[in-house]
């Protein structure tokens, strides 16, 4: 019995040996997971995102955690993240509706630092050197995803994973940023999203009070609650439901007034009849914080979001001076262009499918920013797959339902857009399409649109008037039709449509604030503005409607009515 035990033994080291498995792939080439080069090493827990396991992976040797996210939005803004302090994916497979993703398995997360036993009594106060640490770690992240107009919405100690040697005193502690379930791309301009996000006990004032156009500070507000956690050992704010939240948000920090947070008393969830409280003394609160840490701590949980601390201001606080390592600023990438070379796809097919694309978005009354990148996804999966010209429109219309998922707060169904196309098309056919397109993609679906740059511009140069502006965005939406604009940057599409617009209006062709934001001179421009030009010419004689219909209503000040003029002497 003894030999066979030892067989036995050395025939599982003989077959689990990690040589045997190095030339294995981990994905099949129809996107599914290659299952026997990984090896279930037992279930890791449950959470927002499904089902986490732990797995080895055979041919690496890697550690993995396998997960079965329930939605994507979150694949879409991490692809290309590469920051120390988050948690990327590093395979993604989608197969027969299935979607896996793997990334490197940490064991334990800072919940299980802070309260290792989950009761009531087991919390633990960590020192202030470790606090200033992770925190410092964590806001790191936060700069990195905010700046590229990442929103987490869910952050707490159990969605931060911490990798250390010694889990007595964590000095070697690293920290990592999981679980973007909930995560979403910043539009410009900002726009309405769900309220029924972040843990109850990490959700900023502000949703709480029924606004839906929250940003960036919602996430500091969480990071407050955080920083506040590592000190007592315990949340701040428990509370049970989400008026039992705010009551004791109140109770500890005093009722808001219209100085601390202007307009207070107008927003939603608001009610003359909330009790009056008094702020009670940070010393109080969290005795074990030094005296720039407890100022730290005040700008995160301000109650006005537009006065709450950001991420880099926080990097910059007086807390990080004595332990923080040096802030260096992110290097700016360029935007690379995609070029499009569908041999079957003539122009005019393509027009008639962006014209489609914008009547079903506008008819649902979705986010033009949807039609923008259904019409990206589109072209950049015909740059790579030839496909039927009977597909054409069920391309599009699968292009619109993921942007659409993306975009809008309430996105638009297969069975929808199967009715929009006269049944060209089935539902099950678009889910098809959809994961073929999402793998020919790779997931890189949150890109920069011709429409973000001009959403910037106008923030940039308040200037502008609203006519002129409707103009610019009229052109912008023409330019979604025209196959040679492809080849040009979206920036450099959006500063030519804005010149137009101001030198038809106004006759100036450009002014120095847009010079000064777009950093474009004429030679940049010159060739993008010579084949807008021809198609603004040709704009009244466009046998394509749509978007002339939408721009000729009086909400739209009629600027499709307006004639192009009659000459371009626009060099500058």
């Amino acid at each position: 019995m003894a030999s066979m035990a030892l067989v036995s033994r050395k025939w599982r080291e003989l077959t689990e040996h990690r040589s045997l498995y190095r030339s294995l792939s981990s994905v099949n080439a129809d996107g599914s997971v290659n299952w026997v080069n990984f090896k279930n090493l037992g279930f890791k827990c449950k959470g927002t995102e499904g089902k986490c396991f732990k797995c080895l992976e055979r041919s690496t040797g890697k550690i993995l955690a396998v997960k079965r996210p329930r939605v994507f939005p979150k694949l879409t803004v991490l692809k290309g993240v590469k920051h120390d302090h988050i948690s990327s994916p590093e395979l993604i497979s989608l197969a027969k509706d299935q979607l896996h993703t793997f990334s490197p398995y940490v064991d334990k997360t800072l919940q299980d630092f802070i309260n290792p036993t989950e009761t009531p009594e087991g919390g633990r106060e960590l020192p202030e050197t470790v606090i200033r640490k992770i925190l410092h770690q964590l806001l790191d992240a936060m700069v990195y995803c905010h700046r590229r107009g990442v929103l987490h919405r869910n952050l707490k100690p159990k969605h931060l994973l911490v990798k250390t040697s010694d889990s007595e005193n964590l000095s070697d502690a690293m920290l990592e940023i999981s679980d973007f379930s909930l995560v979403r791309a910043l539009g410009v301009p900002s726009r309405a999203y769900t309220t029924e996000v972040v843990t109850l006990w990490y959700r900023a004032p502000e949703i709480l009070m029924g606004v839906q156009g929250y940003s960036s500070p919602v996430d500091m507000w969480s990071i407050g609650c955080i920083f506040a956690q590592m000190a007592r050992g315990e949340p701040l704010f428990s509370g049970i439901s989400e008026i039992d939240q705010l009551f004791q948000i109140f109770s500890k920090l005093s009722t808001p007034t219209s100085d601390a947070w202007p307009g207070f008393s107008s927003l939603p969830n608001y009610s003359s009849e909330f009790p009056h409280w008094d702020s009670q003394p940070w010393a109080r609160l969290v005795p074990g914080i030094s005296v720039p840490g407890i100022d730290l701590l005040s700008k995160l949980l301000a109650y006005n979001p537009e006065q709450r601390i950001t991420a880099e201001e926080a990097l910059r606080h007086p807390y990080f001076f004595d332990d923080a390592p040096a802030f260096l600023p992110l290097p700016l990438k360029n935007l690379v262009n995609q070029m499009y070379h569908s041999k079957t796809l003539h122009a005019t097919h393509r027009e008639m499918l962006v014209d489609w694309i914008i009547e079903v978005m506008d008819a649902f009354e979705m986010c033009p920013r949807t039609a923008f990148l259904a019409v990206n996804y589109t072209d950049r999966y015909l740059d790579t797959v030839l496909i039927e010209k009977t597909q054409f429109q069920l391309l599009g219309a699968t292009s619109l339902h993921i942007a659409s998922k993306l975009e809008d707060v309430n996105y638009i169904g297969v069975e929808d857009l199967a009715m929009c196309a006269d049944t060209v098309f089935t539902a099950a056919q678009v889910l098809k399409m959809e994961e073929k397109l999402l793998n020919t993609l790779n997931f890189t679906l949150s890109v920069p649109t011709a429409l973000d740059f001009l959403n910037i511009y106008e923030r940039m140069i308040p200037t502008i008037h609203e006519t002129t502006s409707m103009l610019a965005h009229y052109l912008l939406e023409l330019t979604l039709q025209e196959y040679q604009i492809l080849k040009h940057l979206p920036s450099v599409v959006t500063t030519c449509c804005l010149s137009l617009a101001m030198y038809t209006i106004d006759g100036v062709p450009m002014t120095k604030e847009l010079v000064d934001a777009s950093k474009y001179n004429w030679s940049d421009l010159k060739e993008c503005m010579g084949e807008l030009q021809n198609l603004y010419a040709n704009s009244p004689s466009n046998n394509l409607l749509v978007i002339k219909k939408r721009y000729s209503k009086a909400e739209r000040y009629q600027v499709a009515d307006i004639p192009p003029p009659k000459s371009f002497r626009m060099a500058f």
